[in-house]
């Protein structure tokens, strides 16, 4: 079975790495640059976790097509002269239109971070932590013209511990995909049939830009924790503002010694906290062009604009 690989992320790399390594043919891959335009962001969106799949198919012999719409990606796909037998999405931004799919003997299917019908949409795995969601998981689909409501082939379930942050649910999500593949893959290749509707009400995330990460001190302390777990690494972090210069918080955790101040004051003692509306915060990681510790009683802000 042919495989065209649609993606351009850690978690593309992941399953390139699989397919090469346990055989499955890879025809093709559609890749894009590390800064495109979408509808949601014509004037460009960065991809925080964007991998070279350009690089990676040259290494190992397969072609790679650069992403720029749907009729040119059909003829270059056309133009390889391959089989073109089933494809797999994941790590991707761009709708797949019908006429695109329908190019796949097999179907075109792909993964979403999330258990299906729930949290439908963009950046799943960050609202899950937003949401305070105690499970989350990756559910193997077929495309359709929908958001994320075609038939699924398997879904796998994880948990969400306290002190996950985004980078461990993704290495989660990883994991899953690998195991999805692994029994879903030479069911699919013998034609076997595996998928069956999505069951329940679903719900739906918007997606996520950096700006959406700024830290609002007004809010309580265990909501600014979700925030910076949620925008932390790959992402580009949820950050706050000293005077003018900005403050890139990667790791916090509930302040343990209580702290009474107005929301996003600084208090240094034994540590950095910081104040909240409700609780208070202690600094683990961070970044700035200078030190907090030497910042107390300063205030760190929220500022429109930035």
């Amino acid at each position: 079975m042919n495989i065209v690989l649609f993606g351009s992320t850690d978690v593309t790399l992941a399953v390139a790495d699989f397919l090469s390594n346990e055989s499955h043919q890879i025809g093709a891959i559609v890749t894009v640059s590390e800064t495109f335009s979408i509808s949601y962001k014509p004037d460009g969106v960065k991809n925080s976790r964007f991998v070279d799949m350009v690089a990676w198919g040259k290494e190992k012999g397969i072609p790679v097509i650069i992403y720029k719409n749907t009729d040119q990606t059909i003829s270059d796909l056309k133009n390889l002269g391959i089989s073109l037998d089933f494809a797999i999405v994941v790590g991707w931004f761009h709708m797949i239109q019908k006429k695109l799919r329908d190019l796949f003997f097999s179907g075109c299917a792909g993964f979403h971070a999330s258990l299906l019908p729930q949290l439908r949409g963009g950046a799943p795995l960050n609202w899950a932590i937003l949401l305070n969601l105690r499970e989350t998981g990756v559910s193997f689909f077929e495309f359709s013209d929908g958001v994320d409501d075609g038939p699924l082939y398997a879904q796998e379930k994880f948990s969400i511990r306290d002190g996950d942050y985004i980078g461990d649910l993704i290495k989660k999500s990883e994991k899953s995909i690998i195991k999805m593949l692994g029994y879903t893959l030479p069911q699919i290749k013998r034609n076997h049939s595996l998928k069956h509707p999505q069951k329940g009400a679903p719900s739906y995330c918007g997606q996520r830009v950096p700006e959406d990460s700024q830290i609002d001190w007004n809010d309580p302390a265990k909501n600014i924790l979700r925030l910076i777990r949620a925008s932390s690494a790959p992402y580009p972090g949820a950050y706050s503002f000293l005077d003018t210069e900005k403050v890139i918080i990667w790791k916090a955790e509930t302040s343990k010694i209580e702290v009474y101040g107005i929301p996003g004051q600084i208090l240094i003692a034994d540590g950095i906290h910081i104040a909240c509306k409700e609780g208070a915060v202690t600094l683990r990681e961070y970044q700035s062009n200078f030190q907090i510790e030497k910042s107390n009683h300063k205030k760190l802000r929220f500022l429109h604009g930035y």
